[in-house]
């Protein structure tokens, strides 16, 4: 009798035993996927690849002065000459104009270069309520993002009402989606070529 007991404790015992082999390897299993996975995300997040759609990179030569740059290869421009300074983060409305260079695509190309993201709003083709709307859609999203740098320019050239540029890419938007600009940004600030400038 007492040879049975022990076999039983003894079986038991192996029985438990297993269990938590078992347990240990499921939680270090888990534990293992969800760390991939985790690395994954931030990694697909780091690198994920520019949205929008594409155009060739134009000669980046700095311009002197108020000098008219060439043609661009993009309405709105998305690369090529521009000046040595860009225009300062924020956003600039029809009557800030004067106060900007005489070509205001010239440096918003450069801000470009340096990782910024250009809004290009044409309140001509939308009426006066939507305009509006849309104006402050645009300032909202720019006072409030913990991306500093985005600019806003008046563009009355484009065959949409908002258009967003970064370096070698545009998105032609009808409205403004604020989950498809913000992926916009977070897809493709860091593809220019001084995106870690201030």
């Amino acid at each position: 009798m007492w040879l049975i007991n022990q076999n039983a404790n003894r079986e038991s015992w192996q029985v438990r035993r297993r269990k938590q082999q078992v347990q240990k390897r499921l939680i270090w299993s888990g534990s293992l996927i969800l760390a991939g996975g985790l690395i994954l995300l931030a990694t697909w997040n780091s690198y994920r690849p520019p949205i929008g759609q594409s155009y060739p990179i134009m000669d980046s030569e700095h311009l002197p002065g108020e000098i008219r740059p060439p043609a661009y290869n993009s309405n709105p421009p998305t690369s090529g000459p521009h000046y040595d300074q860009g225009l300062n983060p924020g956003f600039y409305d029809q009557s800030d104009l004067p106060d900007l260079p005489y070509f205001p695509e010239a440096a918003a190309v450069k801000n470009m270069e340096e990782g910024y993201i250009v809004f290009w709003y044409n309140c001509e083709l939308v009426d006066e309520n939507s305009c509006e709307e849309l104006k402050d859609d645009i300032r909202f999203l720019i006072s409030d993002s913990a991306y500093a740098k985005l600019v806003a320019l008046p563009w009355d050239t484009t065959d949409v009402p908002l258009v967003l540029t970064s370096w070698g890419y545009l998105l032609e938007m009808e409205s403004f989606k604020g989950g498809d600009v913000i992926n916009f940004i977070h897809s493709n600030w860091r593809h220019a070529p001084e995106a870690t400038a201030p």
